[in-house]
């Protein structure tokens, strides 16, 4: 999948800068904006398919 691609590629890149540079780094805050984005967008997905897979299906409430 290429957002999974997407994600691992983005946080080598992150880990590598974050060794290299302070945490407070321009750079390293905007690599870790970035991975907050593609993390998102798979949360959604992969709720969206929880979701539609659940549809018509009870689900226990707690």
């Amino acid at each position: 999948m290429y957002l999974l691609s997407e994600i691992e590629k983005l946080r080598s890149e992150l880990y590598k800068f974050s060794v290299e540079k302070d945490l407070v780094n321009p750079k390293v805050i905007e690599l870790s904006q970035q991975l907050d984005c593609l993390l998102n967008q798979y949360a959604l997905i992969a709720k969206n398919k929880t979701m539609h897979r659940n549809q018509g299906k009870s689900i226990p409430r707690f």
